[in-house]
């Protein structure tokens, strides 16, 4: 079997690490209407995407430094006024209506996988309930 030459390189040398994310439920979780916003050409499917992921992270690995994403956010999630920060940018931007204070509540590691999965929406009244589907698209930024 030929063997072949990998280059991990960028446009200024070496690539010194790169940034990587493990996907998980959030690849279950989209649906049609998101798929452009989050740059997916489709729905995909989690087997196989875990797959993909899995060949390439053992290729990269071989040839530089790997961070992960969720580390990285959950560690940066440990600073308070970054977290308050970031969930009040995040609620300004989604135009979300909800009370922060349950995300505020959360340890920086859940709520880091509650960022990067998708928070589930309270169905505490009628209208939210008859205004959304069911199931688990019911995340607070699903548009």
């Amino acid at each position: 079997m030929k063997k072949i030459k990998v280059e991990v390189n960028s446009e200024i040398g070496k690539l010194e690490a790169v940034i990587l994310h493990t996907p998980g439920t959030e690849v279950e979780n989209m649906i049609p209407e998101n798929t452009q916003r989050a740059l997916y050409s489709d729905i995909l499917n989690l087997s196989e995407v875990r797959k993909e992921f899995s060949q390439f992270k053992e290729i990269v690995e071989k040839h530089t430094k790997i961070f992960f994403v969720k580390d990285l956010l959950e560690n940066i999630l440990e600073n308070e006024t970054f977290r308050q920060t970031l969930l009040s940018d995040i609620f300004k931007y989604e135009n979300i209506q909800e009370d922060i204070s349950f995300l505020l509540s959360l340890s920086a590691g859940d709520l880091a996988r509650q960022l990067i999965e998708g928070v589930v929406m309270k169905k505490d009244s009628l209208t939210k309930f008859f205004c959304h589907g069911t199931g688990k698209t019911d995340r607070l930024w699903t548009k």
